[in-house]
């Protein structure tokens, strides 16, 4: 009840203050009002199904439509993974043959940057 009272009173009040607004605000509001209206009749109402546009899709299609894209990104991952791993076996192997073809020193073999001289002295 008194939700209802003073629902009337703000009413009258945004009623009231529409007086000073411009012709156009008034009948924008209005169609505002009109379609928030509109919203919360069809909320009460029981939900109908929209009609479909054309025939629905056949179940095989949804579910290839809806697996096909999580399969391509877990074989572009499974790709990527092989190509980055092919990459650090191909440096190693390239180390390694520096390092059987050349004669170095023991001491070169125990620094951390050896690898990287390799790889740079070799290209």
């Amino acid at each position: 009840m008194k939700e209802q009272s003073l629902g009337r009173i703000i009413c009258r009040h945004l009623d009231d203050g529409t007086e000073q607004l411009s012709y156009r605000v008034v009948e924008r509001l209005a169609a505002a009002r009109a379609a928030a209206l509109e919203r919360v009749e069809s909320r009460s109402k029981p939900c109908s199904p929209a009609p479909a546009a054309g025939s629905p899709a056949p179940l095989w299609w949804r579910v290839v439509a809806t697996t096909a894209p999580l399969l391509l990104l877990v074989v572009g991952v499974f790709l990527v993974a092989s190509v980055q791993q092919e990459q650090s076996v191909a440096e190693l192997a390239e180390v390694d043959s520096a390092l059987l073809t050349d004669e170095v020193p023991l001491v070169a073999y125990a620094d951390h940057g050896f690898g990287v001289y390799i790889k740079n002295t070799r290209r």
